[in-house]
């Protein structure tokens, strides 16, 4: 309905923090306007639709298991928002910058690698309240969120099959001449 909102994907499990978020949204909620979608499944799904109600956020926040339509709903969304303690390659958040969607990240050597401060606000994965505070910036800043996610984009596109394809294919050539 064009309101802001922000959204969360990946596996439902302890690794991706999502309590945090969920005490962060709480926060949120007090000061802007705003929905979540939880789009996902894992062994924390129970866990998290508890949480959501005992936190009162039923209203806010919608647990949406996998979506078929996702690369649509990252195109639409205010923020996704990446609150792991750690990761292996972030692909999610990869994917949403090729979408064009501002990124909100946990302060992780992951998240680290694929973005810096002009593509992301960054926050400390074990602090709700800035995790609340780096969402109320991209929320009460659309235009700061825009600039952040068009270096983003760009930052994605040397996440690209064609260049990863190239890049292995430099590396078969190099050691082809060195073993013949």
């Amino acid at each position: 309905g064009g309101e802001p909102f922000l959204l969360f994907a990946g596996r439902l499990s302890p690794e991706k923090n999502l309590p945090r978020l969920l005490e962060a949204l709480g926060l949120v909620a007090g000061e802007h306007p705003v929905r979540t979608v939880l789009c996902g499944e894992g062994p924390m799904r129970g866990e998290v639709i508890d949480l959501v109600e005992r936190l009162g956020l039923a209203e806010k926040v919608t647990v949406s298991g996998v979506r078929s339509d996702l690369w649509g709903v990252m195109k639409a969304a205010t923020a996704l928002v990446s609150p792991s303690l750690f990761e292996g390659q972030p692909n999610v958040v990869l994917e949403a910058a090729a979408a064009g969607c501002p990124l909100v990240l946990s302060d992780i050597k992951a998240h680290r690698d694929v973005a810096d401060e002009s593509s992301a606000i960054f926050f400390r994965p074990d602090s709700p309240a800035e995790l609340a505070g780096a969402l109320l910036a991209t929320l009460r800043d659309p235009a700061a969120a825009s600039r952040r996610a068009a270096h983003a984009l760009r930052m994605a596109d040397g996440y690209s099959v064609g260049r990863a394809v190239t890049g292995y294919q430099s590396i078969y050539d190099q050691l082809l001449v060195r073993y013949r």
